[in-house]
């Protein structure tokens, strides 16, 4: 039985319920649209590029997202803060999102204006075709295009988001003011101490991973939102730990094959930049090797129980690894752990430079255990 019949039932149970409304859960029509906003969903004979539609895609997915072609029986969609575009059978396609609003105070009309939209539909094509071919999620979202679809949000949004925005480059003053002998206090555009909390204050925080950094400065604020900050914050401090000793437990055995590696991104970051490992959120550990030690570190892996990992299934690995695009191989999860570890033979430059950066390699203690990670110099480049 098709999926997508079962799925559109429902939701057509859940909006006669709720007026033709439905709660969003992602980010991916982010700044326009953010989770736990309320979109108000009107069915029509037809739809037009630019369109912002809710859609039951082919794999069973409901998504808010917005038309950037229409082909016959289907619709392409992406959305405006993602990279990839859905191919949407009409039959599937719920309805046209009209209003958007929260229970902050956001509320704006989802109005139609022809060259708005195509402009959004065509820095949308953009960063997706950016990424399609550089297989780099990151260029594609830092590029021209990707800004230029967040300035042309509306008003409304920019009001709720700037005011987000400038909270946390404030309470990021205040960090750096209290940590460092740099006294930055008067330069807050509002004291972080005394800022109106709302919902799009939690969503940013979360979105940038700053609740295990700026926790502290949040809870005498967060009102009715202290728990879900409490909360967190315990969920990603259990993170943390389960990372750090996955990175401790496969840095020993690395040194005892005498393989050379570095730990690169989020626990060497997090020490140089805060003397902690428990600062800085991250969902997995990074690993640079050499393509030739590929096949070593992959049976390692494999002996201590990790598998691949696709949308809540587990999968036993190949006999030999697996790459995702070039010097990056398929992500490593411990189902046990729940933690991700992945494989790189290169740092966004050239495998050629792998073993001269290797070489560079320093050791740092994290919580009185060694590892090897990039020497200051390579750790700023790979972050840019």
């Amino acid at each position: 039985m098709d999926c997508r019949k079962v799925i559109g039932k429902l939701v057509e149970i859940k909006m006669a319920k709720s007026g033709n409304v439905l709660t969003v859960g992602g980010y991916s029509m982010s700044p326009l649209i953010l989770p736990s906003d309320h979109v108000t969903i009107k069915k029509e004979d037809k739809y037009r590029i630019g369109d912002i539609l809710a859609v039951i895609d082919r794999e069973g997915r409901l998504l808010v997202h917005r038309a950037i072609a229409i082909e016959g029986d289907t619709i392409i969609t992406k959305g405006d803060n993602a990279v990839e575009k859905e191919v949407i059978d009409k039959a599937y396609c719920i309805g046209r999102i009209v209003e958007v609003s929260n229970r902050s105070g956001k509320r704006f009309d989802v109005t139609r204006h022809f060259l708005h939209d195509r402009y959004i539909v065509y820095c949308s094509k953009k960063v997706h075709y950016i990424w399609k071919k550089t297989s780099n999620y990151r260029l594609a979202v830092s590029s021209v295009y990707h800004r230029r679809i967040y300035e042309a949000a509306p008003k409304e949004v920019h009001m709720f988001f700037d005011s987000a925005e400038n909270f946390i480059l404030d309470v990021g003053k205040k960090y750096i003011s209290d940590n460092t002998e740099l006294d930055l206090r008067n330069n807050y555009s509002d004291d972080p101490s005394k800022v109106e909390f709302v919902r799009e204050h939690l969503k940013l925080v979360i979105t940038h991973h700053l609740v295990l950094l700026f926790s502290k400065y949040m809870y005498p604020v967060a009102g009715r939102y202290d728990k879900i900050i409490r909360l967190y914050r315990a969920r990603k401090v259990s993170m943390a730990k389960r990372l750090l000793y996955c990175c401790i437990d496969i840095c020993t055995a690395l040194d005892e094959m005498k393989i050379p590696y570095a730990v690169v991104k989020g626990i060497p970051v997090a020490m140089y930049c805060y003397g902690s490992p428990m600062l800085r959120e991250s969902s997995d550990v990074d690993f640079l090797i050499r393509r030739c030690d590929a096949d070593a570190v992959h049976e390692l892996l494999r002996e201590r129980g990790y598998k691949r990992h696709d949308r809540g299934v587990f999968y036993e690995l190949s006999e030999t690894p697996e790459e995702l695009y070039p010097t990056h191989y398929t992500p490593y999860m411990s189902e046990s752990l729940a933690v991700g570890l992945e494989l790189h033979t290169a740092e966004e430059i050239h495998e050629k430079f792998t073993d001269e950066i290797l070489s560079r390699r320093v050791v740092m203690n994290v919580e009185g255990h060694d590892i090897c990670t990039l020497d200051e110099t390579d750790m700023f480049i790979t972050l840019l």
